[in-house]
């Protein structure tokens, strides 16, 4: 994933829970920092599974803003 966002021009929005268990978190930020300008990052709350509907309102909001770039 890291050497696709090196080589697209596309943005990207990145959706991450810090509580997720199966892939930290730092994984996403990696994927927002290789995205630059690009890039958008969220950070839900909740388990791997759980993290959009720990923080519906706030993905919600935050794709919206991204889908009107």
């Amino acid at each position: 994933t890291l050497e696709y966002l090196r080589r697209t021009t596309c943005p990207v929005f990145i959706v991450h829970s810090r509580q997720d268990e199966l892939i930290p978190i730092a994984h996403g930020r990696r994927l927002f920092e290789a995205a630059g300008a690009r890039g958008r990052f969220l950070e839900t709350s909740g388990s791997h599974g759980a993290g959009y509907s720990g923080s519906t309102a706030a993905y919600r909001m935050a794709l919206a803003d991204f889908l009107s770039l």
